[in-house]
């Protein structure tokens, strides 16, 4: 994806404000895959020697399975400053200082949003460029969706 764009992040707690990735850490978005629909969870079922097929026990509603992403940051700012501004962002992702760990993730590209997500891990090989004009670093983050179906829009603050 050459657009890069803002996530908007906001912890469970009540009170908690709206965060932009690029006001608040000058962190830009890659690559957000949300899904806009899960995948299903297993039926029960039961298979019999004697029979073809085998005995499915069909509900009302099918429930959707938890699902974890891979979300690819972009960050951009002057020379020295990488580490402190991703290293805040991650401190925000994981609750240091009580703040909380359940997301509510609301992705402005696709316009898809999410409640019920975690931080789970941020991949080890990051891309990382210093020059002249600043530190550039490029870097993915794992996230768990427990909440594959509720919505989140984007409200008027």
């Amino acid at each position: 994806m050459a657009r890069l764009y803002s996530i908007y992040f906001q912890k469970n707690k009540s009170g908690s404000p709206v965060l932009d990735t690029y006001t608040e850490w000058s962190i830009v978005c890659k690559d957000f895959p949300f899904m806009p629909y899960g995948e299903s969870k297993d039926l029960p079922a039961r298979e019999w020697a004697d029979e073809d097929g085998e005995d499915t026990f069909f509900p009302e509603e099918i429930k959707l399975k938890a699902y974890d992403i891979d979300v690819e940051f972009a960050y951009k700012g002057e020379m020295g400053t990488a580490n402190s501004k991703i290293e805040a962002f991650l401190d925000y992702l994981t609750g240091k200082g009580n703040t909380g760990t359940c997301l509510k993730v609301y992705d402005t590209y696709t316009k898809i949003g999410r409640q019920g997500v975690y931080y789970k891990s941020i991949d080890p090989d990051l891309f990382v460029r210093k020059s002249d004009e600043g530190d550039v670093v490029t870097f993915k983050i794992t996230f768990r969706v427990t909440d594959p179906r509720t919505s989140i829009t984007l409200t008027a603050q």
